[in-house]
């Protein structure tokens, strides 16, 4: 009783993820700092940046030596998709007065500021904007286990910056959504998908697999879902299988050579049902770069941009009667597996539990 109440203690007391956090002690090892932001368009094209560096000097005050990773990934409005990938050695981290910059003298930069701005500018590729933090979720994967002293012992923290907020992107109005993975590397095998519906606002992500070490092969989830219906701009129901009273209703179908995801998950109050579809030549041709755990990137995911989701919503009434409310059905989705879902070798990059 008395770690119960030790653990309820520390998570009321507020012990959960900063804006940019340091995940490793000084001085242990090497660790990386990663933004993931997706923008969608009207016309039906996205656009992925991501950007991670690894850092050697845990003071986040000072300009930080990175070996840096920056991906743009494309799907144009007719469906045609572009990647390009570059791994730099000039990429540098700097935190100053709560605002964060990544720069590359070669490539551009990434800001973010704490009133909720982020900016990115990458050569003449990528100039854009998100506005706000709207559709935040303050919740991660992990859980309770993601709060000190605990989280010390996983090996990546992921935070949702923002589900869908109104951006830019090369002078085109999108969706932004955008988040922050940080840790040592990436963990043994997970699934992560995505979608907002730009005419309604309404966003969509789900991700999970193996992701806490601690506990051997134990699979966690998140999946949220925010509606816009109303005047209710932050209609949000989160479902976390680490929360009490959250849990799979049968185990996931996953199945990565057909693209597909079947999840079904409820908590005290809705159950959720989730149809992730890709086709298999929907997917990048190139394998996208992880993080791993010699402070190196390599290939280990792939990705689609043309996926559809699926989700159900249902009331419970009892524990085996639900009641359907509503359907959403999201097109130009973002499906990756990563890591273990992969075939050898790219599924042996990472540690194997």
């Amino acid at each position: 009783m008395m770690i119960i109440g030790l653990v309820t203690l520390m998570i009321s007391a507020g012990w959960s993820l900063r804006p940019w956090p340091v995940v490793h002690r000084p001085g242990r090892s090497r660790y990386f700092n990663g933004w993931c932001l997706r923008f969608t368009e009207g016309n039906g094209a996205s656009t992925s940046v991501i950007i991670g560096s690894f850092l050697g000097d845990c003071d986040e005050t000072k300009a930080s030596n990175a070996s840096s990773l920056c991906a743009v990934l494309k799907r144009t409005e007719d469906g045609k998709l572009s990647s390009v990938q570059r791994l730099i050695a000039d990429g540098v981290v700097m935190k100053k007065d709560h605002e964060l910059l990544w720069k590359s003298p070669s490539l551009g930069y990434l800001r973010y500021r704490p009133e909720g701005l982020l900016e990115i500018q990458l050569d003449d590729i990528v100039n854009a904007h998100i506005d706000g933090r709207r559709g935040t979720l303050g919740a991660n994967p992990e859980g309770w286990v993601g709060h000190r002293p605990f989280c010390w012992l996983l090996p990546c923290r992921y935070d949702i910056w923002t589900m869908a907020s109104p951006a830019q992107i090369n002078g085109r109005e999108a969706l932004g959504h955008a988040e922050f993975n940080c840790g040592k590397t990436f963990p043994r095998k997970w699934i992560w998908s995505q979608a907002c519906d730009f005419e309604t606002a309404n966003s969509v992500i789900c991700v999970g697999g193996s992701l806490l070490p601690i506990l051997g092969t134990y699979n966690t989830w998140l999946v949220a879902l925010r509606t816009c219906a109303g005047t209710d701009e932050n209609n949000l129901l989160i479902f976390r299988t680490t929360d009490p009273g959250c849990k799979l209703i049968k185990p996931p179908t996953i199945d990565p050579e057909q693209g597909l995801v079947h999840l079904s998950v409820r908590n005290r109050s809705h159950r959720l049902d989730i149809e992730i579809a890709a086709t298999p030549n929907s997917f990048f041709s190139d394998l996208l770069y992880v993080p791993t755990p010699n402070a190196a990137f390599e290939k280990g995911s792939t990705e689609s941009f043309e996926a559809t989701i699926c989700v159900s919503v249902s009331k419970v009434l009892s524990s085996n009667a639900f009641d359907l409310l509503d359907t959403y059905l999201f097109s130009g989705a973002a499906l990756e597996f990563g890591g273990g879902f992969l075939p050898s070798p790219y599924s042996t990059i990472l540690p194997q539990r």
